[in-house]
């Protein structure tokens, strides 16, 4: 089933990862609406993002949200939880998942050393192993037969 707002990839098995906020949102707006209020809402310094969702769809309050994920959607969120506080956690599991996801392809698909791949995604050498336990590196020796080839090409003079 495909709701207003709702991309056409169609339901994502990795949508029970959200907390349960997020989910309901998905279920009225879609996930990439309910995703971009989410995170345009949060704030790291409590922890939590919280929003406000009028019962009628006019105000500052109705701006805001139709300014992040459009008319329609913001019309849909008013009258299905028009009146009520939204109050969004947040969503460590789904982005450790997409973190984990983004830490396996640059290990299988670059020649960056585990140390390169922890700084750019803000983790340690070590949670980078873990990750990529079993995982195998598809580009090393790939990289490693270039070089080889350019050390036996012969130099022009």
């Amino acid at each position: 089933m495909t709701f207003a707002g709702q991309s056409d990839i169609g339901s994502n098995a990795a949508d029970w990862l959200l907390p349960q906020q997020h989910r309901d949102l998905v279920g009225i707006i879609g996930r990439d609406a309910a995703l971009l209020l989410a995170g345009a809402v949060f704030d790291p310094a409590r922890r939590y993002g919280l929003q406000y969702v009028p019962a009628v769809a006019a105000g500052t309050s109705f701006e805001r949200i139709a300014g992040l994920v459009g008319d329609q959607a913001a019309r849909q969120l008013c009258a299905s939880m028009g009146g009520s506080e939204l109050r969004f956690p947040p969503a460590t599991a789904f982005v450790n998942r997409v973190r984990d996801a983004s830490v396996r392809d640059h290990w299988r698909d670059s020649t960056l050393a585990a140390k390169w791949i922890a700084w750019l995604h803000d983790i340690t050498e070590r949670q980078v192993r873990n990750i990529c336990r079993g995982e195998p590196r598809l580009a090393r020796p790939a990289a490693l037969a270039l070089e080889k080839a350019a050390r036996m090409r012969p130099r022009a003079a």
